[in-house]
């Protein structure tokens, strides 16, 4: 489902060959997090998928450094329900893309219910109430997505 490569590792090394830019706070996490395993098992029986549509690029980034989302008032409930269904009995696994960008920029999982208390000041605004915790698995074109 995921091409883990990124363009540079798709040609041979002949000096010509693309590489992705880097970004630091990235690159630390993914070196921390073991993000983008080659080993993943897709086939998940019981787990639900979800498309998450951000409107903005900083969000995604800081969901990747946080290990948190929040989404809509009517998403939270939305996912809160999919999870407490799931709860011990298949994962939730959450596609990130960004409003117009016509790619996915990651995958995560679900790994929390939706504290309808907590708030965070990371967003980009403040209308966002609540939040749940993520397991990044795949970050795939998040250097073009931020």
């Amino acid at each position: 489902m995921f091409n883990t490569r990124n363009d540079a590792s798709a040609h041979a090394n002949d000096g010509n060959a693309p590489t992705a830019p880097t970004h630091p706070v990235l690159d630390e996490l993914k070196g921390k997090n073991n993000y983008n395993p080659t080993d993943f098992d897709l086939t998940a029986p019981s787990a639900r998928f979800f498309v998450i549509k951000s409107y903005s690029e900083d969000d995604i980034h800081r969901s990747i450094k946080y290990e948190i989302w929040c989404s809509t008032e009517h998403g939270n409930k939305r996912l809160d329900q999919a999870y407490r269904e799931r709860e011990g009995n298949g994962a939730i696994f959450l596609f990130f893309s960004v409003n117009g960008s016509g790619h996915f920029c990651g995958m995560a999982q679900m790994v929390s219910h939706v504290d309808y208390n907590a708030n965070s000041s990371v967003w980009s605004q403040d209308k966002w109430k609540g939040q749940f915790k993520v397991q990044n698995v795949y970050i795939y074109c998040i250097y073009t997505c931020i």
